[in-house]
């Protein structure tokens, strides 16, 4: 015993021995000398004690030998950081993940190596809801299982956010949560939300006082046990203020005042934006409301229909309102809505109405009055980049989410920030900039989806104290940290000259020290792998080069895991050598994140990781791979999966490999996997032309009659929807022998009120010449003048288009003339598959289209269309393509007619009064 002791001793002093001997020792000690007048007067050994402290992540012990020498304040540990109520302890601790915490104190314990961090796999977010949930987006109302990567949906806030994540949980127990003005939404038990409770209950001397906090819905039903209000925020949109009323919308809401309205009216005004919607609000109560002696808005009424459009718009705009019945004494029922917003007098045009509100009440917030247990179902969390992490559920409800990784890294740089002498600290002059950097492909992303989420979480930390300006900073008095945000220029200020940066190159980070680097989606946001691949192993290398101490200094690129040839798999192999030396790589499976005793105890079924060569899939009978007697593929990989998840993977083995196993795939995308729900026969079939230089009859004359109609002034019209809105894209190139494809489509009201997007017909042209423009120009002509058809939007994404777009533009063909590429990304093919796979896209398909939308790859790291040996041409698919996106795009386009697949049937209106409402609304352009 005696010589092993001796033996480590004999080694630490070695080790110190050749610390002392080093350049980086040598800079730390006159840096601290000049900086650190306390320090300056330390012996040699402890000096040199304190700096093998330091470079070895042995904060504790440092603190314990050292104390304010080094330190302004005590660093706690990762655990306090995390479980203390003075921390994240209210913020994070109740609903982080286990397996997040294990791995959380894993790499910060003391004496730990670790400084960079790498995060593949299944990275969940705990926001679970079946996949029968509603959620906003600018558009309509989207089901939670039909939600894409990329899909764009409504914030919290009235703007709008990107999908940057998807992630199938499987079976889960679903409980429906319903708030006090009676509208209701389904979550898990993991499902998070930003909630406000009461901190004393003596309301009345505290009623503005609420503690914010993040909580689960199991969380939630203990408070609400106990007798606890508990209040989410309510949804809010670009009207809070109090804006300018337009007229015409004005009058749209007297009009509907005076008129009887049945049926269903969810969408009668949802593609209007919030100015619109309020001017229309205010057209009603105007018209209807009186204004009580409590400032209360009294409205009765029999017209339910009426009622429940004053409760969406309420809704839509961030109020709340229940709707009351009673039973009258000749047998009809009156309908109160009960409006509660949190500046009245803003739904009001009229001064004699406006001035009863001379005080307003503050209504922000929903209150969660019951939660029962509903069924059993298939569910989903979604990741959003909004500021907030929060989006829109059913009936305006807002919910949120959360990550791991910032949580890394605000502790490394509260860390850092505990330091007397943070510059010297690194070797630096005291007038040195220290900064951590969040990197994405663009600015704006980094804004968004990385340093927006960390200020909050910042906010939200006890710990911290927002000043309200850079001379605050400097003046602050008060125990708590500091800091300074300047949203605008995306930047956070500490003392010592410290900062929270963004970048999406390393030149943004010239005249700053970054001592701490943190790339969020790094496969989602960057369609060049070598870019971003070299972008963040250069700002790694400059870290670790520069500051070799493992307790301060911190990186970490995060991603959901994504093919062979991504980032992240591609900057696993380059540091292979350091993992679990001083990287720690996290490849999470969702079962982990979400564990059970036993994730296997209702048993398993097994998946292949398969190549471009041998297809993932599910294998049945796993029994001859797992004896021995059938070998498994090179470069391909069986995986156990839980029970549980075997129909998600039914439905696309590859993505959930990736989504749900965590597991990097060597295969593409197929966008198209099924595209049999495309089909309607009563639709025009693709229309051949052949033509050639000598080619003399119009290209219109070649649409086949079945097309048109005769109106009473015997003029030609088309005969499906004839006066809705068209949309054209123009798929041409002028070479000898080319191909090209022209598509036209509009909108139709499907089921649930949701948007069709019907293709009228599709023209492939092919000659052994060159296709002249001039014929192109006169069929568009022809189109508008012969067929009286009124486009909306054409595009084309050829250059040698541009001709032809300038004289249909100075013609005035369409309301807008524009240049489209479908090639740039694959994000217009992404869009039009998701609407695809919720049959929302109709046309008469023919097996040339199938086959080329069947055969379309895309690559989901590059977000490129891959080349398929397959297909030479796709002409058709991306004429259908552009016509839809741009179909899409045109939220203003509200649809006139419902859609039929049954061409001997008139499109049907429906069971409301449309004669009364068509008149009034005939201006408003809407036809119910």
């Amino acid at each position: 015993m005696s010589n092993s002791l001796d033996s480590n001793v004999s080694d630490f002093k070695e080790i110190l021995r050749n610390l002392k001997e080093s350049s980086d020792y040598t800079d730390f000690v006159a840096h601290m000398d000049t900086q650190n007048a306390r320090f300056s007067q330390l012996e040699e050994s402890t000096k040199l004690t304190s700096y093998y402290l330091l470079i070895n992540n042995k904060i504790d012990l440092l603190y314990s030998a050292l104390g304010n020498v080094i330190f302004e304040r005590q660093p706690v540990s990762i655990e306090t950081f995390v479980e203390s109520p003075d921390y994240l302890g209210n913020v994070i601790n109740r609903t982080l993940r286990p397996k997040w915490r294990e791995d959380l104190y894993e790499f910060f314990k003391l004496g730990s190596s670790f400084k960079s961090a790498i995060f593949s796999g299944a990275i969940g977010t705990g926001k679970a809801q079946p996949l029968t949930s509603k959620i906003k987006t600018p558009t309509g109302w989207k089901l939670m299982g039909d939600i894409q990567v990329g899909d764009i949906i409504d914030d919290s806030k009235g703007g709008i956010c990107s999908v940057t994540g998807v992630f199938p949980q499987g079976k889960k127990d679903i409980y429906k949560i319903t708030f006090e003005d009676g509208r209701n939404t389904e979550c898990c038990l993991e499902h998070l939300w930003e909630t406000y409770s009461w901190e004393t209950e003596n309301k009345e001397l505290y009623s503005n006082h609420f503690e914010k906090d993040i909580l689960n819905t199991k969380q939630l039903i203990d408070k609400l046990s106990k007798n606890k209000e508990v209040y989410i925020p309510l949804y809010k949109t670009d009207a809070s203020e109090d804006i300018q009323t337009l007229e015409y919308f004005y009058n749209i809401g007297v009009s509907l005042s005076e008129i009887n309205i049945s049926g269903d009216t969810s969408n009668l005004c949802f593609n209007l934006d919030a100015h619109q919607r309020i001017s229309v609000l205010r057209g009603i109560l105007d018209s209807l409301a009186v204004i009580n002696e409590n400032r209360r808005i009294d409205i009765t009424s029999t017209n339910l229909g009426l009622i429940k459009v004053i409760q969406y718009l309420v809704r839509s705009l961030g109020g709340s309102c229940k709707i009351a019945s009673h039973l009258n004494e000749d047998g009809s029922t009156s309908y109160k809505p009960c409006i509660k917003y949190h500046k009245q007098s803003n739904l009001f045009d009229l001064p004699k109405n406006k001035k009863k509100f001379k005080y307003e009440e503050v209504c922000d917030k929903l209150k969660i009055t019951s939660i029962e247990y509903v069924r059993k179902d298939l569910a989903q969390c979604i990741m959003v980049d909004s500021e907030d992490h929060l989006y829109v559920t059913d009936d305006f409800i807002v919910t949120h989410n959360t990550t791991i990784s910032r949580i890394m890294i605000l502790y490394v740089l509260y860390r850092v920030l505990c330091l007397r002498n943070p510059q010297a600290t690194f070797n630096l002059s005291v007038e040195s900039r220290l900064n951590v950097a969040l990197i994405s492909i663009t600015k704006e992303k980094a804004k968004n989806i990385s340093f927006r989420p960390l200020v909050e979480l910042i906010l939200q930390c006890p710990a911290f104290e927002k000043v309200s300006s850079l001379n605050s900073l400097g003046k602050y008095k008060g125990s708590k940290i500091p800091f300074y945000v300047v949203d605008s220029e995306a930047t956070v200020s500490f003392r010592n000259n410290i900062y929270i940066t963004i970048a999406s190159q390393l030149s943004h980070l010239v005249g700053y020290n970054t001592f701490a680097g943190f790339m969020d989606e790094a496969e989602l946001s960057s369609s060049n792998a070598a870019e971003t691949l070299e972008t963040y192993s250069e700002l790694t290398t400059r870290i670790y080069s520069r500051f070799k101490r493992s307790g301060f200094t911190f990186s970490s690129i995060v991603s959901s895991a994504g093919t062979s040839n991504g980032v992240v798999q591609q900057y696993i192999e380059r540091v292979r050598d350091r993992i679990n030396v001083d990287t720690t790589l996290y490849e999470y499976t969702l079962w982990e994140l979400f564990p059970k005793v036993d994730p296997f105890a209702n048993g398993s079924f097994w998946v292949l990781n398969g190549n471009n060569t041998t297809p993932s899939a599910i294998i049945e009978d796993p029994a001859p791979y797992l004896c021995g007697e059938k070998q498994i593929p090179i470069n391909c990989e069986l995986i156990q999966i839980p029970s549980e998840y075997y129909f998600t993977f039914k439905t696309d083995v590859v993505k959930n490999l990736r989504d749900i196993a965590g597991k990097v795939t060597n295969e593409a995308d197929v966008p198209f996997p099924d595209v049999s729900t495309i089909r309607d026969r009563s639709l025009c079939p693709v229309v051949h032309i052949e033509t050639d230089k000598n080619d003399l009859i119009p290209f219109f004359d070649r649409l086949p009659d079945s097309l048109f109609l005769k109106d009473f002034s015997g003029s030609r019209i088309l005969k499906r929807a004839s006066r809705a809105k068209r949309y054209s894209h123009i798929d041409l190139a002028i070479v000898t022998g080319s191909t090209a494809a022209i598509s036209v489509c509009h909108k139709e009201i499907g089921q649930g009120n949701s948007v069709m997007y019907v293709v009228d017909f599709i023209i492939k042209i092919t000659t052994t010449d060159v296709i002249k423009i001039e014929k192109v120009y006169e069929l568009f002509l022809d189109l508008k003048y012969k067929a009286n058809i009124q486009f909306k939007t054409i595009t084309a994404d050829q250059y040698q288009s541009t001709s032809l777009l300038q004289r249909l533009e100075d013609e005035g063909v369409a309301g807008s003339v524009e240049k489209l590429s479908v090639d740039t990304t694959a994000n217009p093919f992404k869009l039009v598959a998701s609407l695809v796979s919720q049959g929302l896209v109709k046309v008469n398909s023919s097996e040339e289209l199938e086959k080329q939308l069947g055969s379309t790859q895309i690559d989901p790291f590059k977000n490129k269309r891959m080349k398929s040996k397959r297909q030479s041409t796709y002409d058709l698919a991306e004429a259908l393509v552009g016509c839809i996106l741009s179909c899409y795009n045109e939220y203003s386009d509200y649809p006139n007619y419902i859609y039929t697949n049954d061409e001997s049937s008139e499109n049907n209106s429906g069971n409301l009064d449309v004669d009364k409402i068509n008149k009034l609304l005939s201006k408003f352009r809407v036809k119910i």
